[in-house]
């Protein structure tokens, strides 16, 4: 979930004008007020003794000496990356205060950032500052081993089959919405607009009706002064006695209550609280291995960090998505902007049912590879999330032999690696066709990062796409829509990357339905002609199944696998399936044990497929 996407996914990651605004705050604090003292620390850590047959990253350097990086990488954070790229290659380090930070760049590069396990690359350790948001003994402040369980009950709310019942309610969410703030005809700048939608949404399917009906105000206030409450100086000094900190405790505190008040009043009527398919009630069900339960506050810094993974990235992304298409109109010929408005045209079930919140369910959304395309073309474009990072643990080796070392901060760049030409034809221009019936066999693996990859993929990934592409449909079939100000560019000033504002878009209701704006419906492949069955996915990994149950899910919208005995749900893997679609589907309902184990397949494979796990083999 673009969901920070990479804050509580598994990617990890953070806005780099952010990071370089902190360690240049943190190198002139250790060069001026420690003076020699802090120019001796940076001597031994850079200068560190260590074989001379290993053969470390070379370092890049530019301007004056301890300062000079700092100065360049807050100016310019992705323009540093691509100066010592062009100077020194794909691996490189810089020396940032006590930081010594090594960037991979490159599909090639890429593989050891991503392939590498938590025991090797930690995130808790970079994202420690995250600790009095979220709480203490959640995500980043405890062991591995409990995160781990943390991470697989937020993995909860992504099956298959909840993500379907999630469609129709953003979609009616998105409807009401629109009428209301909106209304018939005016003028609105689209990226706040976009924010107050996605926290709407969110609320709707993760936090339950008590929230979206009765605390939103209340909710979406405290969530304001958390996310104030996370500055540049905070990563920094995460405790610091300043305003900002002191209403964030206050605010985290209130939070706690107030959603300690719904869980008891779950748990006190637990057959009424188990119709609800809401995160909150997943958590409130959720059990450590040891049969503990989590406590309300644990409860609520899951929560929070699910808003906070989500919020921000899912916003800003749907902003863009919706700014290209507009521009692509404007002055590019709209040949992009036609080809998504003919697919909706031609999946509108009935006239009028999308601008209503409708009908956009996960058939619809499963068809809509021009919108698809659209929106993961403008994460191509802008990630919102620009960089993603780690602390390495074990020294790591990766291409040409070069050695990171222990207590490194590993990075790279998305936003500089999905512009590569090598990869990407033509990178600076937004291309939605280039996924259209796209051979994914073709791209070199960890070349598109934007929601990580590998066993480092976010797991929020599929919800992001569900939910932004509803909005999308939803607006673009209620409204004609015209970007009135000049196109944006991207604000790395910001903690996550928007684009600069206002953004204003000129809007009007439709005069006529989505599904007559071009006459006959002009690819019949993607008319609806038969009801779209849901399945419930059942939850956890400790259900049986027989093997005929397991055959009968054997589409592209409905595939499990079998992988020694165990059972996987991998319908939301399909689409990024490093071996292409058809490698997939074509063992569809069956064993793919041997498949799966082929050489094809690097050794991290079985640790990614657990987060998909639905149940076993009966015996």
């Amino acid at each position: 979930m673009i969901s920070l996407i990479g804050a509580l996914g598994e990617s990890g990651a953070v806005s780099a004008e952010t990071f370089g605004r902190t360690l240049l705050f943190q190198g002139f604090v250790g060069a001026f007020v420690l003076g020699v003292v802090g120019l001796l620390i940076l001597k031994l850590v850079v200068g560190k003794r260590r074989d001379p047959n290993v053969k470390l990253p070379p370092a890049y350097s530019t301007g004056l000496p301890i300062i000079g990086n700092f100065i360049a990488f807050a100016k310019s954070p992705l323009g540093i990356l691509y100066d010592a790229q062009k100077e020194l290659g794909n691996v490189f380090t810089i020396h940032l205060a006590v930081e010594s930070c090594t960037f991979l760049i490159g599909p090639e590069a890429h593989e050891a950032f991503f392939s590498a396990t938590d025991e090797v690359l930690d995130q808790a350790d970079v994202y420690q500052f995250m600790t009095p948001i979220f709480g203490k003994g959640v995500i980043y402040d405890c062991s591995l081993y409990k995160r781990r369980q943390q991470m697989r009950a937020l993995g909860s709310f992504l099956k298959p089959a909840l993500l379907r019942k999630y469609s129709s309610i953003i979609a009616k969410e998105t409807h009401d919405y629109l009428k209301k703030t909106w209304g018939k005809s005016g003028q609105i700048d689209l990226l706040p607009s976009m924010a107050e939608l996605i926290i709407l949404t969110a609320s709707s399917t993760l936090l339950g009706p008590e929230v979206r009906g009765e605390l939103f105000c209340e909710v979406s206030h405290l969530y304001e002064m958390l996310d104030k409450g996370l500055t540049p100086f905070s990563i920094f000094l995460p405790n610091a006695p300043i305003p900002a900190h002191s209403k964030r405790d206050k605010a985290r505190r209130e939070m706690v209550k107030l959603f300690s008040k719904v869980i008891k009043r779950r748990r006190e009527n637990p057959e009424e609280a188990s119709k609800n398919i809401d995160i909150l009630q997943k958590l409130i069900e959720f059990k450590y291995k040891d049969g503990s339960k989590l406590t309300d506050d644990e409860v609520t810094g899951l929560l929070i960090a699910t808003l906070f993974a989500g919020q921000h990235t899912s916003n800003i992304t749907t902003t863009w998505s919706a700014l290209f298409l507009l521009e692509d109109k404007r002055n590019h010929g709209g040949v992009h902007y036609n080809n998504v408005m003919q697919e909706l045209s031609n999946l509108e079930p009935t006239p009028g049912s999308f601008s209503r919140g409708e009908g956009v369910d996960s058939k619809v959304l499963s068809e809509e590879e021009h919108m698809y395309g659209a929106v993961k073309e403008s994460i191509r474009m802008h990630p919102p999330l620009i960089m993603l990072m780690r602390r390495v643990l074990q020294d790591v080796t990766t291409i040409n032999g070069i050695t990171i070392p222990k207590g490194h901060r590993l990075m790279v760049s998305n936003a500089v690696a999905q512009r590569s030409p090598d990869v990407f034809p033509d990178p600076n221009t937004w291309n939605p066709a280039r996924w259209t019936d796209f051979d994914i066999t073709k791209l070199p693996k960890y070349s598109f990062i934007g929601f990580g990859a590998g066993i480092h993929t976010c797991m929020g990934e599929p919800f992001a796409f569900m939910q932004i592409r509803t909005i999308l449909t939803v607006m673009f079939s209620m409204y004609e829509m015209e970007l009135t100000t000049p196109f944006p560019e991207p604000n790395y000033e910001a903690m996550v990357v928007p684009p600069k504002g206002p953004n204003m878009i000129k809007y009007k209701l439709r005069e006529q339905p989505v599904s007559s704006l071009f006459g006959e419906k002009g690819n019949s492949s993607s008319v609806r002609t038969e009801p779209v069955v849901v399945v419930d996915t059942p939850d956890g990994d400790d259900n049986e199944f027989t093997i005929e149950e397991v055959a009968k899910h054997n589409k592209k919208e409905d595939l499990w696998i079998i992988v020694k005995g165990r059972v996987f749900d991998v319908t939301n893997y399909v689409d990024v399936h490093q071996g292409g679609e058809f490698a997939l589907v074509n063992y569809g309902g069956r064993d793919a044990t041997d498949a799966v184990a082929g050489p094809q397949h690097p050794a991290s494979v079985p640790t990614l497929l657990e987060r998909y796990c639905i149940g076993s083999i009966k015996k």
